[in-house]
């Protein structure tokens, strides 16, 4: 079976600083490394929620190279490092130090935000807040909510969405009870995921050798030069240049933003009024966008993975046409904008990717079987971020604690241990697309109730168990773009080439987890209690806190039809996946990649497809006219990209923190 590349395109990255950091010294875990990493963090939790519902300009933690940890990082490189070992050398930070404190800040900055905090509380708060005579909700599922589960008095909830009137103080202790529930869950959602990272680390550092693109320029960026304090990286022209385009290109455009005489370079352009008559208005949603960290990251790629990425995403949009010519009406899955067929074709997909995961790590998972049940000491455990038996036995008593938990808020255990199996097996898929395929932005367009209705029935799953996944699914499963498990695998590979210990930096790492919770939490309750969440972020304080429960309401009141027919659309995903499996496995030309077909339809591939075809086009014409040597000569140039993109990011968002809202926001949506 093909592993994540192709033999000659893994020699070429074996080149590159992501496999051999040389200058690079080792480093074990220091206090100062440690006190940086969470001082960061605590920073930016405090600051996400702030600049997510208040400036509204940039996101700067919805990928998974979260602008605002990699701009401190930058800084941190430049002040830290750079500056302090030209005039005061003891004191200067060791790469090694610096990539500690940037993985704790990694791993635990995506929690503030998508990851946890920004679908929390207007959840909870929502429920009641936006129940009304018109929508009958309280008459259709309130009696299905636990009392522990959210602050169902209005006193509490009417001032997190309008704000506190003169004298009134924040009801700090009506969120005791449920914010404890929630972060309970929380906890053993993310023990999970620390302990499924901890198994599969060395399958896929070490035996795959994924590339984990992501993870390329933090390293380039510490890399050092013998005598001198700045690094190679930060001497190439050709990275300056590429540094200084995206920076021109977002100032231009930044001033636009402000000053609307000023000229605009644009980046976004929609398609869909170009396909007005059928059978071309069936294609979806259909938009070019330029994102020039894209366009560095995916030169980094395989061909064949870049190819497959923006292929399969115009394939799917020539299905959508060709259906719409025999005459269907294509529907998109509740709450996501990919249309059905599509998406059980990625679910099939994403089946069989994991399948394929687990019988490519036979030999690893038979010596984790011989180490956790025969007690066999042979097992080398020395590079693990955390023992076999004890990330086994974390593994089962978070997921049982999980199960008990749903089991407890109204789910029956079968179900709430199926729901955490598919949620898990979502998971694992999207992180292995982001440690292989370097995906900034990641997503999948179905949830476990997706899946229930069409092929089971609302009748037959009951009220409670619905209602109880309304919750469960829009604050941990919905929108999975900043969700720990892939930057837990990042710092994973950062510790290989720092190289750092990996059990310091998994409790590390844990500990960063902890202080981004309480930090955000403390934050995003004070902005909303004090200006009021209707005046804030649209999506996540007005549109978001009402989906789930419409949706549900719906489900309750008028069940959906069941549609097995999507069963077919599935066994076609499984079908093709494992077509193009075997394909690869028989056929070194093949250039078809399973993870393209599995990502193609995506709304993530709706804003990254353009950016990704052209840095294939770019790296493909470099690599026939140039060859080898010129690949490595210009890659400064497209990590110059990546680099000069965020730092543009960072740029306006201190901008939009001087002037006030709305700021200039141009990276994902």
């Amino acid at each position: 079976m093909p592993q994540g590349t192709g033999p000659a395109e893994r020699d070429l990255l074996a080149l590159e600083p992501i496999d051999r950091l040389r200058g690079l010294r080792p480093h074990s875990l220091t206090k100062r490394a440690l006190a940086l990493g969470l001082l960061g963090t605590a920073l930016l939790s405090w600051a996400i929620p702030y600049s997510d519902l208040f400036l509204q300009g940039t996101w700067i933690s919805s990928c998974h190279l979260p602008i605002g940890a990699f701009c401190l990082f930058f800084l941190s490189v430049l002040v830290l490092h750079i500056g302090l070992r030209k005039v005061a050398p003891h004191w200067a930070f060791t790469p090694a130090e610096l990539l500690f404190a940037y993985a704790i800040m990694l791993v635990a900055t995506g929690l503030p935000s998508f990851g946890l905090t920004a679908y929390l509380f207007p959840t909870l708060a929502g429920v009641t807040y936006y129940a009304s005579p018109e929508n009958k909700w309280a008459e259709t599922f309130f009696a299905q909510i636990p009392p522990w589960f959210a602050p169902l008095d209005r006193s509490v909830t009417t001032p997190f969405f309008e704000g506190l009137r003169r004298g009134e103080h924040l009801p700090w202790g009506a969120w005791a009870v449920p914010v404890a529930a929630w972060t309970a869950l929380a906890l053993l959602v993310l023990g999970t995921m620390l302990c499924l990272c901890a198994l599969i680390r060395k399958q896929w550092l070490e035996n795959e050798r994924l590339s984990f693109p992501l993870v390329q320029l933090p390293l380039a960026m510490v890399r050092e030069s013998p005598g001198g304090a700045v690094g190679p990286f930060f001497r190439s022209p050709l990275m300056w240049l590429g540094f200084g385009v995206p920076l021109l290109i977002h100032t231009i455009n930044g001033l636009h933003h402000y000053y609307p005489a000023w000229p605009q370079l644009k980046l976004v352009h929609p398609l869909n009024p170009y396909f007005r008559v059928r059978p071309w208005n069936q294609i979806g949603l259909f938009i070019i966008w330029l994102h020039f960290s894209v366009v560095g990251f995916t030169f980094l790629l395989p061909t064949q993975l870049s190819f497959s990425l923006w292929f399969f995403f115009l394939l799917s949009k020539a299905q959508s046409v060709i259906a719409g010519a025999l005459g269907y009406q294509l529907s998109n899955m509740p709450g996501y904008p990919v249309q059905t067929y599509a998406a059980m074709q990625m679910l099939g997909a994403f089946v069989l990717i994991c399948g394929y995961m687990a019988w490519v790590a036979r030999p690893h998972l038979a010596d984790i079987w011989r180490r956790v049940v025969r007690d066999d000491r042979t097992v080398d455990e020395s590079r693990e971020p955390m023992g076999f038996p004890t990330a086994v036995y974390g593994l089962a008593l978070t997921t049982a604690g999980a199960v008990i938990w749903l089991n407890v808020a109204g789910m029956s255990a079968a179900l709430a241990l199926l729901s955490y199996a598919l949620f898990f097996l979502i998971a694992m898929a999207l992180t292995r697309f982001v440690a292989e395929c370097g995906l900034l932005f990641i997503q999948a367009p179905f949830r476990p109730t997706d899946l229930f209705l069409m092929w089971v029935g609302a009748p037959a799953i009951g009220a409670a168990n619905l209602t109880a996944l309304a919750f469960f699914q829009r604050i941990f499963v919905f929108d999975l773009r900043a969700f720990p498990m892939p930057s837990i695998l990042n710092a994973f590979k950062i510790g290989e080439q720092g190289p750092l210990r990996g059990r310091q930096l998994v409790w590390s790492c844990a500990l960063g987890m902890l202080v981004a919770i309480g930090v955000s939490y403390v934050s995003f309750l004070w902005i909303t209690y004090t200006a009021g969440g209707v005046k804030l972020q649209k999506w996540f304080l007005l549109h978001s806190p009402q989906q789930p429960f419409t949706f549900l309401t719906s489900y309750l009141r008028s069940p959906p039809e069941l549609r097995v027919s999507t069963l077919a659309f599935f066994a076609v995903g499984l079908a093709v996946t494992w077509a193009l499996f075997s394909l690869r496995s028989r056929f070194v030309w093949w250039p078809l990649h399973p993870v393209g077909y599995a990502m193609g339809p995506s709304w993530p591939m709706i804003q990254l497809w353009f950016s990704t075809l052209l840095g294939w086009l770019l790296k493909t014409s470099l690599m026939r006219y140039g060859g080898f040597r010129g690949f490595v000569r210009i890659r400064p140039f497209f990590l110059g990209l990546v680099l000069g993109e965020f730092a543009a990011a960072g740029l306006w968002i201190v901008i939009g923190w001087l002037t006030g809202p709305p700021g200039y926001r141009f990276f994902l949506t």
